[in-house]
């Protein structure tokens, strides 16, 4: 559909436009006449052109004007990621290959004759005084138009004109970028901490669950089972602990879906609108009840009750049918009308009783909360849609490089979803394996990798960090410096590893439930709702314990999600975006256990540098701003030379050594167990691309 249409007259030669938006990209279409050679008449398009120049002041030749407009349009449009079907009368021969011809000027922005294409180069006249046998008309697409077939119409067919008529098929899925407008794939949370009847439903329904399939002794047993021995996981108590955290999931999700009802209609409810839900709910049940069908005497006296009509059921049936159909058409009419109104009406009175009630009973604190947060909701996407800022579904399009026939480097912009997905994937593998490619950095290189990854890596690692391991040859100068400085310090302690039921109620009560996690597990609602149970919380503890002193990586943690986001609005060029990668709710939670701990003992023993402003307790990076501008201003008014070096890594996180992190924060006293449950689950974890299109099937 096309949605906008224009007459533009940047250079006094015109062109219609019209630009479709109807899937992830914009397609713009163009119909535009170039004038004939200049002739001996005043009244010709080129001498009026001319003369409309002059007036303005432009002494340019009125065909060269057009192809200067054209082509500068057509270039911003592909800046801008859209495709472009340009319908022409050129009054030139457009199969010509000269590098001055209308054809190859168009080519050298990524343009190519549709037609043309589609019979191989041959020619056939478009206007029938022409008696060489040379097309002056034609349908030039970019690369990211689909074309499936084109032709011309004979002479006088459909239309009477000197000129043939042309059409072309093509796809227009793919054209606009392979995306149909549907609902959102993402549905609403049914637990969510502000309705606490959802929140006291759900633990019922997750209480009844684990004594189903008896979780909490099972677990217990096992946590038994490894202090007996000595910690140690075996093959058979990691499938057991896998088993065990399978059904917890099933639990856990099951009891979300029945938690609460999540109403999607498209009438915003009301008491009002309720009325005329329930009066057409009274007049069906009744006629089936008529129709020998069995009905609940209960719900029909509950209706009646609700709506105050006692005596419906003395109704006959032609009085019944015929209530029916007044009652639709009624709610038809309130619903186009009135129910926006009457939603609102209900909020303010809903949010007044609220504020009178707020302080003496909890239930009215929580409803004025929940009814505060819709209305800001509902302020916020009002200023996005004014703004123009609203969602956009995710990632459908990506610019790719290509070459020109002219033989420089433009963007394509692809948009199938097997294409784009492709892309992210071979971007993140770029990315991730930056420590290798494309130049070999010396802690991947042998032996050093060889001796902190084997069998011995524990033993290594220690012995470097107490100044027992011998370096082997052939170390540069840079690395062998680096690892001299790697040592404990002399009061060096680990800290002990535990993840007790008193901790995770305190890091899930102030961990906000909104924040983001790796689809296949659960969301951080689950938790948060699980600290009110004590049986729950106990459980979840246990859950994070095991792995944490074992180094065992479930099952589940095992995935992990990545997204690009843009940079700058526009830029999809996949090098010019930034990667989210989203990991298991329980998995994020024991590696910010591991983060506090290493900061602490870091500050405690003075092992950060006092520069080091983020991350530290009582410094901020905005008081380190401070102290450089401050710093200038006063070797300014002293009139002092100075000079300051800011450096800004690229991509320096996706480049860290995993064992040489390891050892970093075994220096902050993070015991191996812990950390090798950390590099492991990052090691082997199966990583999928989530866009516009959805979670990508395929992992890499």
């Amino acid at each position: 559909m096309l949605d906008g249409r224009e007459t533009c007259d940047c250079c006094g030669v015109e062109w219609e436009m019209a630009e479709s938006s109807w899937f992830s990209r914009d397609l713009v279409v163009l119909a535009a006449y170039r004038p004939n050679p200049p002739g001996t008449g005043e009244s010709t398009v080129w001498a009026q052109h001319w003369s409309f120049f002059r007036s303005q002041g432009r002494q340019r030749e009125p065909r060269e004007a057009f192809m200067v407009d054209l082509l500068r349009a057509i270039t911003q449009w592909r800046d801008e990621g859209c495709e472009v079907i340009l319908g022409v009368d050129a009054n030139e021969d457009i199969s010509s290959t000269k590098s001055s011809s209308f054809c190859q000027r168009l080519r050298d922005v990524g343009m190519e004759e549709a037609i043309l294409q589609q019979h191989s180069g041959q020619t056939a006249t478009t206007q029938h005084r022409n008696k060489r046998g040379k097309p002056v008309n034609g349908i030039f697409t970019t690369s990211g138009v689909a074309v499936q077939a084109g032709g011309y119409y004979n002479f006088d067919e459909f239309f009477s004109c000197d000129h043939c008529g042309l059409w072309i098929d093509i796809d227009l899925e793919k054209s606009l970028g392979g995306y149909k407008p549907q609902k959102t794939p993402y549905k609403p949370r049914k637990l969510t901490m502000l309705d606490t009847t959802a929140v006291r439903r759900y633990l019922q329904l997750v209480h009844k669950g684990y004594e189903e399939y008896s979780i909490s002794s099972r677990l217990a047993s096992l946590h038994h089972q490894l202090q007996l021995n000595e910690g140690t996981m075996t093959a058979k108590m990691g499938r057991h602990y896998n088993c065990l955290h399978h059904q917890m999931y099933v639990v856990r999700r099951k009891a979300e879906e029945k938690c609460r009802l999540v109403t999607n209609g498209s009438v915003p409810w009301s008491p009002k609108m309720q009325q005329f839900w329930d009066c057409q709910s009274l007049w069906k049940i009744l006629l089936k009840g008529r129709k020998g069908c069995r009905v609940s005497s209960r719900k029909i006296c509950r209706l009646m009750q609700k709506v105050e009509i006692p005596d419906a059921w003395t109704k006959t049936t032609t009085e019944l049918e015929a209530a029916l159909r007044q009652d639709r058409k009624e709610y038809l009419e309130a619903k186009t009308h009135y129910a926006v109104k009457w939603r609102k009406e209900f909020l303010t009175v809903q949010e007044a009783k609220s504020k009178k009630k707020q302080w003496r009973s909890q239930k009215a604190r929580d409803r004025f909360l929940r009814l505060r947060r819709m209305k800001q909701r509902e302020e916020a996407r009002r200023r996005r849609r004014a703004q123009a800022k609203g969602p956009n579904g995710g990632l459908h399009a990506i610019q790719v490089k290509e070459r020109l026939p002219s033989g420089e480097v433009g963007l394509q912009t692809v948009s199938e979803r097997s294409q784009v997905e492709q892309g992210c994937m071979q971007e993140n593998c770029a990315r991730y394996d930056q420590t290798r490619s494309p130049h070999m950095t010396p802690p991947i290189d042998a032996p050093l990798y060889q001796m902190f990854n084997g069998h011995d890596a524990e033993q290594n690692s220690l012995a470097l960090l107490e100044g027992r391991l011998p370096l082997p040859d052939g170390i540069d100068y840079p690395t062998r410096s680096f690892l001299s400085q790697c040592r404990f310090h002399k009061d060096h302690s680990m800290s002990p590893l535990e993840v007790s039921t008193e901790d995770h109620t305190y890091f899930w009560s102030r961990n906000p439930e909104h924040k983001g996690s790796e689809p296949h597990g659960l969301h951080n609602g689950h938790f948060k709702a699980g600290i009110l149970s004590p049986m729950i919380a106990q459980c979840d503890a246990l859950f994070r314990h095991i792995p944490l002193t074992t180094g065992f990586v479930p099952d589940n943690w095992r995935h992990l999600m990545n997204f690009a986001i843009e940079k700058k609005p526009g830029e999809f060029r996949l090098k010019k975006m930034r990667t989210i990668q989203l990991m298991n709710s329980e998995s994020q939670a024991n590696y910010k256990q591991l983060g506090r701990l290493a900061m602490t003992y870091g500050e405690d023993h003075h092992l950060i540098a006092d520069g080091q402003f983020g991350s530290q307790k009582h410094h901020q990076a905005i008081d380190l701003a401070l102290s450089k501008r401050l710093v200038w201003d006063l070797l300014i008014l002293q009139r002092r030379l100075a000079g300051w070096i800011s450096n800004d890594a690229k991509s320096w996180f996706d480049r860290v050594v995993h064992w040489v992190a390891v050892v970093a924060m075994m220096r902050l006293a993070i015991m191996w167990n812990a950390l090798w449950m950390m590099f492991d689950t990052l090691a082997t974890s199966t990583h999928q691309v989530q866009n516009g299109f959805g979670d990508s099937e395929a992992s890499f």
